[in-house]
């Protein structure tokens, strides 16, 4: 009995060793936590705004720069995947309390659409469709 305890002890405490992504069942996203899974689903993709889809859309470069349209104008900075999060910053195009700032966000993809939430998860989300 004693050997079983201690075999299903190791098994969990392996399990929770692994690092799986997560899914938020209510919204059918999955949590990304590796930079190639996210470079294989966004780089060189615009990502729509999905409340306003003509207002406001960025793509993401293969060499770790950014562009896009906010309906005001041009948005430009840089991007990384790093320790689980996408970081970027933006150098045009927002007001200027928003640029020069790094903001590292939780990615989670769904079915053509990913959300990005600020502050490594703490913060509020955006929704894009992927295209």
């Amino acid at each position: 009995m004693m050997k079983k305890a201690i075999a299903a002890a190791t098994l969990l405490f392996a399990l929770a060793a692994c690092e799986v992504p997560t899914e938020d069942a209510e919204n059918g996203f999955t949590r990304v936590t590796d930079a190639t899974t996210f470079q294989t689903a966004i780089v060189g993709r615009n990502l729509n705004n999905v409340n306003d889809p003509s207002s406001m859309f960025f793509r993401l470069n293969a060499d770790g720069s950014m562009s896009g349209d906010v309906g005001q104008g041009s948005l430009a900075g840089t991007w990384a995947f790093r320790d689980g999060y996408w970081c970027r910053t933006w150098t045009a195009g927002l007001k200027q309390a928003s640029l020069n700032s790094e903001d590292c966000q939780l990615v989670e993809l769904g079915e053509g659409q990913v959300a990005l939430t600020r502050d490594r998860g703490a913060g509020n989300t955006g929704i894009y469709v992927i295209q």
